[in-house]
C-alpha cells in the first residue's frame, strides 16, 4: 500500500509563491484535486 505524506508548511509557501506570480501576470487558473482509493470497502461507500 503506497502513503503519501504532505508538509502543510511546504505546501502553503508554494500555494502562496504560485499565488503572487499568477496576480503580478495576471494568470487565471483552477484547482482540480483526485483522490484514488484501492480500499473495496472505502470505494463502495
Amino acid at each position: 500500500m503506497a502513503f503519501l505524506t504532505l508538509y502543510r508548511e511546504k505546501l502553503q509557501h508554494n500555494f502562496q509563491y504560485l499565488e503572487k506570480l499568477f496576480t503580478e501576470h495576471k494568470i487565471e487558473r483552477g484547482y482540480v484535486t483526485k483522490l484514488l482509493c484501492g480500499n473495496h470497502y472505502i470505494s463502495k461507500s
